[in-house]
């Protein structure tokens, strides 16, 4: 049975870019699967989002209770049907509450126990902090509101960031042998703004075992505030005969 299709809201979101080398990125996707290049670079980041309550899209009633949820991913692309699709492959997925909606079980794939995510604003910037169960996926953001987009990232402006992350496919890892399962998000809305990092430790992208020095640097930030709509549709997989490419630009944020 396949999941409806449901509205909510987006109050914020914050995203870090990273440009990676194209052949460690390669290491973290399943075979079908290809780092999307920008600029010869690969790229991943850090999502980290204050979801509101959702609905299924003919209810008016929202249902069940805001979360804050943070991903780790990769832009990739794939082949379908001889078409190309694009997408974002989660490498963590992480929520500060147990999923209580329909919608973040897809959201959150994963039976993790919740991690501890704060995060602090003021006129001046941002603190994020975030405690992981397994401390691979810990994260602390010291960021500075009303800096300039920085001259050597991939995007030339933070609006234009914003647009790459506002549809596709979102993909999981499964099991070996089986298509990657998602689903397909459409955000609208949203004011973008640049941050200045003065200091970001990531767990996962900051470990030489998986990103040797030299393979990864950080490209840009940004925060996107005020309500976003979020538009889920049924689920799907990169199977041939199940997933239409989807069209535009779309990356991870």
């Amino acid at each position: 049975m396949r999941a409806p299709a449901l509205h909510g809201r987006i109050d914020r979101r914050i995203c870090i870019h990273y440009r990676i080398d194209p052949s460690t990125a390669r290491r973290f996707l399943p075979d079908h699967l290809r780092p999307r290049l920008y600029q010869g670079s690969a790229l991943g980041g850090i999502c980290v989002f204050r979801l509101g309550p959702v609905r299924p899209r003919l209810l008016p009633i929202p249902l069940g209770f805001g979360a804050e949820l943070a991903w780790h991913r990769i832009a990739v692309e794939w082949d379908v049907g001889g078409n190309l699709a694009h997408g974002q492959y989660l490498l963590r997925c992480e929520s500060d509450s147990r999923p209580r909606s329909l919608l973040t079980p897809r959201l959150v794939p994963s039976s993790e126990p919740a991690a501890r995510i704060t995060v602090r604003s003021s006129d001046d910037g941002l603190l994020v902090s975030m405690k992981s169960v397994d401390g691979h996926g810990d994260l602390e953001i010291s960021s500075v509101s009303g800096a300039p987009w920085p001259g050597g990232s991939v995007f030339p402006s933070a609006k234009a960031a914003q647009m790459a992350f506002s549809n596709g496919h979102v993909l999981w890892p499964m099991n070996e042998g089986q298509d990657n399962e998602g689903f397909e998000v459409s955000v609208e809305g949203g004011v973008a703004a640049a941050l200045s990092c003065e200091d970001i430790r990531s767990a996962w992208f900051d470990d030489r075992s998986r990103f040797p020095l030299g393979s990864i640097e950080l490209d840009s930030a940004l925060v996107i505030s005020r309500s976003d709509q979020i538009l889920q549709t049924d689920a799907v997989s990169t199977g041939v005969h199940s997933l239409s490419p989807t069209t535009g630009e779309f990356l991870p944020a």
